[in-house]
């Protein structure tokens, strides 16, 4: 489902990509994945879309495969920052390694239910997750990967806000056989409106770069082998001139055969700064040459 921003400058990039660089050496190695441990291909289901529910998931697809997610009927209602919007979400995912994907991603088609009105096509995204480790169930240690996104101004002049770089930690923790839970820790740059004290000594609101943390979550359970439910909710840091507060949602996933899989969920704001309402569906389509996984090895998840 989509995340609470809106739509938003390069000003912090320099830091959040030599953040990135410090956390990925500073993390303990993740045990080897070997061509042995790496799942079935194609199976969609695993390592599963990131689109859906709110959180991204730690695990990346193999090399030389790719993962397409599309949202063609995607709704984000109204909060007191903005009017209600009507988008057509996409994620297209690329393993370049075993540990390493580049993403591209936006929100397609937008057209806004309110004033201002506008439609057009919603700026891209930049993204590349890297799987730092996996899993440690004895420890109650989550797999992590770390994922940094810039969000450009190649869209409608209407819907851009200028260049956004963002950093993300995502986690997957096995509960049960059957049950998993997910989160994401976001820190990003946002466009909104901050109060600034003139010569004069009188306040004016303005558009300036403000930062953003967010934190997602999503605890899924398998009810079979081709059926997952989930309960995922989002918080954002409460900034004028962009959405905030607390989004709840539930719905499933669909797993139709190896290659395709279905979902969908519905949402609702518990917060007076979040959007009173969302709703997504949607469906995920693996491609790439068939990866057979060696007798006896296990998935990363």
């Amino acid at each position: 489902m989509a995340s609470l921003g809106r739509h938003g400058g390069l000003g912090t990039l320099t830091l959040i990509l030599a953040l990135s660089w410090l956390l990925t050496i500073a993390m303990p190695a993740k045990p080897g994945r070997g061509q042995d441990d790496l799942p079935r291909w194609p199976d969609v289901s695993n390592p599963g879309l990131d689109l859906g529910d709110f959180p991204n998931s730690a695990f990346t697809i193999p090399a030389g495969t790719c993962l397409v997610e599309l949202a063609p009927f995607s709704y984000l209602g109204e909060d007191p920052a903005n009017p209600a919007e009507y988008f057509t979400q996409f994620l297209l995912r690329f393993g370049l390694t075993d540990d390493v994907e580049f993403r591209i991603l936006g929100n397609g088609l937008t057209a806004t239910c309110g004033e201002p009105y506008s439609t057009g096509f919603s700026p891209l995204v930049l993204d590349g997750k890297i799987h730092l480790w996996d899993e440690r169930r004895e420890w109650f240690l989550p797999a992590s990967s770390l994922e940094v996104a810039l969000t450009t101004d190649w869209g409608a002049s209407s819907l851009s806000s200028g260049y956004q770089p963002s950093i993300y930690l995502n986690f997957d923790l096995p509960l049960f056989e059957a049950t998993t839970l997910e989160w994401t820790v976001g820190y990003g740059e946002v466009v909104g409106q901050a109060m600034i004290r003139t010569p004069r000594g009188s306040l004016v609101a303005t558009d300036a770069n403000l930062n953003q943390v967010s934190f997602a979550w999503s605890f899924g359970q398998e009810l079979t082998d081709n059926l997952e439910v989930f309960l995922t909710g989002i918080t954002a840091q409460p900034i004028e001139g962009q959405a905030g507060g607390t989004l709840l949602a539930c719905g499933g996933f669909w797993r139709w055969s190896d290659r395709l899989s279905y979902f969908g969920s519905l949402g609702w704001g518990v917060t007076p700064d979040a959007p009173q309402f969302g709703a997504q569906l949607g469906l995920g389509i693996a491609l790439g040459p068939a990866l057979p996984r060696e007798t006896g090895a296990t998935s990363p998840q």
